[in-house]
């Protein structure tokens, strides 16, 4: 299978894998051919690529996220489920769920441990909001703890610690002034530590993720080591995320060029590689 832009597909070509919308609900099977009417449908979603099956296929191993239905209905529970506790109405029984929710995406994410190599791929359906790329990071840097070695305890703790990394902006709970936007990390972080029970490495991944390798970041500077390493992780991942969605969005990917958003992502880390964790940066771009 091979992964390429809706807007450069053409009739004929064979389906990879089910194609499922946001709300799980299947739009076209695998192995299906497709046709001009399929093609403009597709082009009229939310959806920027698909897999394939053609004469250029020379992997047959299925990324994590081409498992659509089992990962579509897993991020719909969740996303409504992270909106309740942003919106102030959430409680033990229902960040439990959470956890649970975010196990059985660990699990999946597990299956790439026994892979060759490890995949970061641009995101296909596009997650509107805070959630939707605050999740796609998450699952991204799941995948390189798991290129690190990290428990699965420790890989839970950083899923969770990115999901819950921006309450302080999307809660009306916390009301943060315009002119304190630097804290928000430290606002989210006392207001989880009040309010729920999350184990410590959540709550530094929370107070931490706007912290730069090279100290310039917020609230406290920290430098290096001094910033725990799922913040140091995200930091990579979120650099990532943000450049290929900038192509993404601008179409510039092509049927001959499909990862052609490799190099500018590399010159991008090469101009920001002070902002990085250099040993955690040498087993994302391994």
């Amino acid at each position: 299978m091979r992964l390429v832009p809706v807007n450069t597909l053409r009739p004929g070509l064979e389906l990879g894998e089910d194609i499922y919308d946001q709300s799980a609900i299947k739009l076209l099977r695998k192995g299906y051919v497709l046709t001009p009417t399929n093609i403009e449908s597709l082009q009229n979603t939310h959806i920027f690529s698909i897999y394939i099956k053609d004469q250029y296929c020379f992997d047959d191993t299925i990324p994590y996220t081409s498992k659509a239905r089992d990962m579509a209905v897993i991020i719909k529970d969740l996303i409504e489920i992270t909106n309740i506790i942003s919106a102030g109405n959430g409680n033990s029984r229902l960040l439990q769920r959470v956890i649970e929710i975010v196990s059985q995406i660990i699990e999946v994410l597990g299956t790439q441990y026994y892979s060759s190599k490890i995949e970061y791929e641009a995101c296909k359906v596009p997650m509107h909001g805070f959630e939707g790329s605050t999740l796609y990071i998450a699952m991204m840097s799941c995948l390189l703890g798991i290129k690190m070695n990290l428990n699965r305890t420790s890989l839970i703790d950083l899923f969770l610690g990115i999901l819950l990394r921006d309450i302080a902006v999307l809660s009306p709970n916390i009301h943060l002034n315009p002119n304190d936007f630097k804290m928000h990390p430290l606002r989210g972080y006392l207001y989880l530590k009040q309010n729920y029970s999350l184990p410590y490495p959540v709550l530094q991944i929370i107070l931490q993720h706007q912290e730069l390798y090279n100290g310039s970041g917020y609230p406290y500077a920290l430098k290096g080591d001094k910033i725990c390493v799922g913040a140091r992780i995200q930091t990579i991942i979120e650099h990532f995320y943000q450049i290929t969605e900038e192509y993404l969005n601008l179409n510039r990917l092509t049927s001959e060029h499909g990862m052609c958003w490799i190099k500018p992502v590399e010159e991008s880390i090469n101009n920001n590689i002070k902002y990085l964790d250099p040993q955690i940066l040498e087993v994302f771009m391994g």
